[in-house]
């Protein structure tokens, strides 16, 4: 499976990745996602194996920072099982992480209504504490319910934008 999903990223991410400067440090990140080569951890989704990079991942991230620093059973292990979140807000922080535009769409293995997706991936962002990516899951969420809250996705969003967030978090709340 692992391999399948290798090539399948590979050609999703080769006309994307333009690395013609060694010192391009950004394109340098995407190819080695793209490829992933040097990968050091493996996450596990419900439906694919993301190989990434401690040094991207933990530097985003200070709940895998303190997963790796710390005495845990996983800071010795080079793979993570992520099996209980969105397979697709996975794959989308992972994607944000390394310098890609996260979208609804960017994946082959599924679509989300863009308003549901923006809180799947807020609620992941503020799981595994990516910041920069709560923000930008907050602002794709406000641009689209200004313009889209006459769909019939709209009670479905402010269901889950609820459901997902507690209660001193009102970031989405507010924008509903």
């Amino acid at each position: 499976m692992a391999s399948s999903n290798q090539a399948q990223k590979s050609v999703r991410f080769k006309d994307t990745v333009n690395a013609e400067k060694p010192g391009d440090l950004l394109a340098s990140i995407k190819k080695y996602y793209a490829s992933s080569k040097f990968s050091d951890l493996t996450i596990h989704t419900l439906d694919q194996d993301l190989k990434v990079h401690r040094l991207v991942v933990c530097g985003q991230s200070e709940y895998f920072s303190r997963l790796y620093e710390g005495e845990w059973l996983e800071s010795g292990m080079n793979e993570i099982d992520l099996k209980v979140d969105d397979p697709r807000a996975i794959e989308a922080m992972f994607h944000f992480m390394y310098g890609y535009r996260y979208d609804s769409s960017d994946s082959d293995q599924g679509r989300a209504s863009p308003m549901l997706f923006a809180v799947k991936v807020y609620q992941v962002a503020d799981k595994y504490q990516v910041p920069q990516l709560k923000d930008r899951a907050r602002e794709k969420f406000k641009s689209i319910v200004e313009t889209c809250w006459q769909t019939d996705d709209f009670p479905v969003a402010i269901e889950e934008a609820y459901k997902r967030t507690i209660k001193e978090d009102r970031s989405l709340r507010d924008i509903l």
